[in-house]
């Protein structure tokens, strides 16, 4: 029986189209751009569907969905400024570089990372999900997160093959995927996407990098001064109506990541965005209480960085005992 399609394989909005086509030095052209140069060999099937490309992208992730429709050898460019996490959707792949081959089918996840030779081996049915991030991102967020002055992307070895570090990254490049894909303004875009971006970063070196563990594991712990907790619970609250990255607020308390989650857990009992959640679902019920002219609970929602509305109502509930209707029908 064949494997049901995971969701993001589906339902790419129309605008993400850049190419669709029979001739394979036309898709190599267009996906070229999108990535780097490369070289092929294929073997053209008789029956050979169009190769097909979707994309869209955030500040400093891409994503993309793509498939050849014929056998394929792929050979690119060795890439230097970005890395490449690949998810087979469909069909098979085999994916190797110097030291390293993987081969396999729907779900496996290969991380390839900059200046190696790699190797990409399509079948004439596969289907490829791809997330490009930047490295000096991936530097910065690797930096903060252990209290590193040195930006330097941490090495990531290439196979995902825990099943559930695959269900856990497609769960946040998904919920990424929607959310730059949202119909919004570009105001509630701006305050979303970098803290998604930083959890989908952060997914995948916490998850793929033995480098950064360790450097986590075996960071120094000393007390961390009331004036740190009191800066970054300063920050949070001026710039709460903006994006909010715990990178941000780890620089602005001028600690680490890792010491900026031990304080809020020893002095607030709480992680730091869940600090920042609480005082956000306060924001919106104020707005709901006090403001005469509330255009609709979605809006706000999505003005204090609520995307998903279901997860929002259940929040909201819990910590008020109401859903926000009625807090919108006692003002």
């Amino acid at each position: 029986m064949e494997q049901s399609r995971p969701p993001i394989a589906e339902s790419w909005p129309d605008h993400s189209l850049i190419m669709r086509t029979t001739n394979l030095d036309e898709a190599r052209n267009a996906i070229g751009k999108a990535y780097c140069p490369y070289r092929f060999d294929a073997k053209h099937a008789y029956h050979r569907e169009s190769a097909e490309m979707h994309q869209i992208k955030g500040v400093s992730v891409a994503l993309s969905k793509f498939s050849y429709g014929s056998e394929i050898d792929v050979r690119p460019d060795p890439f230097s400024d970005f890395l490449l996490v690949l998810t087979t959707l469909r069909g098979t792949a085999e994916i190797s570089n110097s030291g390293f081959t993987q081969k396999g089918g729907a779900g496996m996840t290969i991380v390839a990372s900059a200046d190696e030779s790699w190797k990409f081996k399509y079948s004439a049915d596969n289907e490829q999900f791809v997330t490009r991030i930047g490295l000096d991102r991936i530097s910065e967020i690797a930096a903060s997160l252990t209290g590193s002055s040195k930006r330097t992307a941490p090495l990531l070895q290439p196979s995902m093959s825990d099943n559930s570090a695959q269900q856990r990254w497609m769960l946040q490049a998904a919920h990424l995927r929607e959310l730059i894909s949202m119909h919004t303004s570009a105001a509630i875009r701006n305050m979303l996407l970098p803290r998604a971006e930083e959890t989908l970063i952060l997914t995948l070196l916490l998850q793929q990098s033995a480098t950064v563990l360790e450097a986590v594991r075996s960071a120094s712990s000393p007390e961390i001064a009331p004036a740190s907790l009191r800066r970054a619970v300063d920050y949070v609250h001026e710039y709460l109506d903006q994006p909010l990255t715990l990178e941000e607020i780890a620089i602005a308390a001028r600690c680490s990541i890792r010491s900026l989650h031990r304080m809020f857990k020893e002095h607030r009992n709480v992680s730091v965005m869940q600090y920042v959640k609480t005082l956000r679902l306060q924001r919106v019920r104020q707005e709901l209480l006090d403001s005469s002219e509330v255009a609709s609970i979605t809006e706000v929602a999505m003005r204090w960085g609520f995307s998903q509305l279901g997860q929002f109502a259940a929040d909201y509930r819990s910590k008020f005992g109401e859903k926000p209707s009625d807090t919108l029908r006692r003002r």
